[in-house]
């Protein structure tokens, strides 16, 4: 599998937003988004899941143009959790992960006995089956991030994009969250593509970084050859301290420095 974007350029109405950029998404990796507000992250990550078409240049996928697939085949390639995410109150947790075997279903048939199995594995490898029959809406903010997670394994995706899936957690929730998607990469050997602005979860947990700055990608490759002192003052404009303990690295950000 390949996936790979050549010289793409994306606008919003005549603004170029993504100025002729080319990249390889790394297979089988945590592949992590950074940069500031503005910088065309979200952008980037709309063009690389369809929602936004790219006005040159190409996006491939097993080396097809992502224009060209349809998006039933699509969706059994790639799946997508959005930054927000809502869902009917009276629906039940394996209700809405029953949703991600949608690609694999004709208009009028039922869950198969595969879907079943595959539904109830997403639950079990997120850890949320004792809550299979609740309510969503009688879940804390933690456990519904666990449960639309398990709606994009229901899919069985190779290719999973995350947009911001720690924003409005608390620091426990934010690590579990975090925690759940390495265990789908390594466990699983799903690509993983996220958009995250807490640097200290990248470099936690990221296997490839992409820092953006002004539409494009400046620097790009493990923690070591990009999260450098010089490259975080120059994408967030911003002084840190990089501090090493027992393997782990920490970015501390300096008042006065």
């Amino acid at each position: 599998m390949n996936f790979l974007a050549k010289n793409i350029s994306v606008k919003y109405d005549k603004d170029i937003i993504i100025d002729n950029q080319s990249f390889d998404i790394q297979i089988g990796k945590i592949n992590v988004f950074l940069g500031k507000n503005g910088c065309g992250k979200s952008t980037l990550f709309k063009s690389l899941c369809k929602q936004l078409k790219v006005f040159d240049g190409y996006i491939l996928l097993n080396e097809s143009n992502i224009n060209y697939i349809k998006n039933k085949e699509f969706s059994k390639l790639i799946s997508i959790l959005f930054q927000e995410n809502t869902a009917p109150n009276d629906l039940t947790v394996k209700e809405l992960i029953s949703y991600g075997r949608f690609p694999y279903m004709n208009l009028y048939s039922n869950l198969s006995k595969q879907d079943e199995e595959v539904i109830d594995n997403a639950m079990q490898l997120t850890g949320i089956e004792e809550f299979k029959d609740k309510l969503i809406n009688e879940l804390s903010a933690g456990q519904k991030q666990l449960v639309w997670i398990s709606m994009l394994l229901a899919q069985d995706s190779e290719i999973m994009f995350f947009d911001e899936p720690t924003t409005f957690l608390d620091l426990k929730n934010q690590y579990e969250i975090m925690n759940c998607i390495e265990k789908i990469n390594k466990e699983l050997g799903k690509t993983i593509i996220i958009i995250l602005h807490d640097i200290n979860l990248a470099v936690q947990y990221g296997d490839y970084i992409f820092m953006m700055k002004d539409g494009k990608i400046k620097y790009s490759g493990s923690i070591d050859e990009v999260i450098t002192i010089d490259h975080i003052k120059d994408i967030y404009d911003i002084n840190v301290r990089i501090l090493k303990e027992k393997g782990q690295i920490f970015i501390c950000p300096c008042k006065n420095f």
